[in-house]
């Protein structure tokens, strides 16, 4: 859930991640670039099997677009392991 209130005060950035499919990654990218919104990537990441996108609300809070992928990144070489790291079915 998302509560929204609306209060002049300092808040500090903050970085907000959401699931995505990864046939949606490209095309949430050229949508954001549509709509004017500077984006970085898709990005690959290294240390996991997924690519994100990213970019900025206009409060300046970092979110970010996670799409999983099938193997690669550091979790897919033989002997390393993550407890936070599951597959979805």
């Amino acid at each position: 859930m998302v509560v929204l209130q609306e209060d002049r005060g300092e808040w500090p950035s903050q970085h907000f991640a959401f699931a995505v499919k990864d046939s949606e990654l490209e095309r949430a990218a050229a949508l954001l670039k549509e709509k004017g919104i500077s984006v970085k990537g898709p990005v690959l990441q290294d240390w996991m099997p997924g690519r994100s996108l990213y970019f900025a609300d206009p409060d300046g809070h970092d979110l970010e677009l996670f799409a999983q992928t099938e193997g690669g990144g550091i979790l897919a070489k033989p002997g390393v392991r993550s407890l936070f790291w599951r597959k979805r079915n």
